[in-house]
């Protein structure tokens, strides 16, 4: 699962390795996703919104946090790299819209939205730079985004357990938060607020813990090749290797990068 990338793959995999992955979540996403709602409510309290406003949720994916977004302004949309998570998301919530596109090539008129909101889901961008060109463009003139991406040191305790393990590494490789600031240094994005915060996810077992990862679509590999399931040996190695939380459970961390911008 998660296998490390050791080079970057052409674009094009990548998108299609991200929307299959994801894809094969879509009827999974929200039973195993936890942590990520809690990312996703952090995320959308700071937000002030106007009934007459227009909103972008970019990785819309079950449309869950679309939803509640809605429910304070006239219209929303949805965007996802998933056809199966649209799909899902459009089942379930028939009256809101809901696009498959690419973060890094919306699918939208420039300076159509006033504001942008993005949780969990631009760190599979493949660039940062491109990524928030993009979102500069689609918001009009005194806009704003609200962004939530998981940096560098994110499930660190895996890698660890891993590595002790004398297992090979198996978490992707994730963009720094510097990364991301810099790569607003040519934009007219001004930061109105940044922080990191640190998300813990605590599981009873092994299994568990994995299952949040694969289940949400997060368990991908960018230059093709296959993952072979742990076998029982292996899940026990892993889990005695795993640093254990003051309540015996095995607690995963989530390092997240909150961005408040206005153009």
């Amino acid at each position: 699962m998660v296998p490390l990338p050791q080079q970057v793959a052409p674009h094009g995999y990548r998108r299609q390795a991200i929307a299959e992955r994801f894809g094969r979540a879509a009827y999974t996403y929200d039973d195993n996703a936890a942590v990520q709602m809690i990312i996703a409510q952090h995320t959308q309290s700071p937000l002030v919104l106007e009934p007459r406003q227009r909103i972008l949720d970019i990785g819309s994916a079950t449309g869950r946090q679309t939803s509640q977004l809605a429910t304070a302004v006239n219209e929303v949309v949805g965007v996802d790299i998933s056809q199966a998570m649209v799909t899902a998301a459009t089942q379930r919530y028939p009256q809101l819209t809901f696009v498959q596109g690419d973060a890094e090539a919306l699918p939208f008129p420039s300076a159509s939205f006033d504001c942008v909101y993005s949780s969990m889901a631009l760190q599979w961008v493949a660039s940062p730079a491109r990524a928030l060109s993009e979102i500069n463009r689609v918001l009009r003139s005194g806009g704003c985004a609200h962004l939530a991406i998981m940096v560098a040191g994110s499930l660190h305790e895996l890698v660890l357990a891993r590595q002790l393990a004398g297992m090979a590494p198996s978490v992707n490789t994730l963009f720094s938060a510097e990364t991301w600031r810099l790569a607003l240094a040519d934009l007219p994005l001004r930061i109105l607020s940044q922080r990191e915060k640190c998300y813990r996810d605590p599981h009873e077992n092994m299994r568990s813990l994995l299952r949040s990862i694969t289940k949400v679509g997060a368990g991908l590999s960018f230059t093709g090749e296959k993952s072979t399931p742990l076998g029982r040996r292996n899940l026990q190695a892993l889990e005695q290797a795993f640093p254990k939380d003051p309540q015996g459970q095995l607690s995963v961390s989530y390092q997240v990068l909150h961005l408040i911008l206005e153009k």
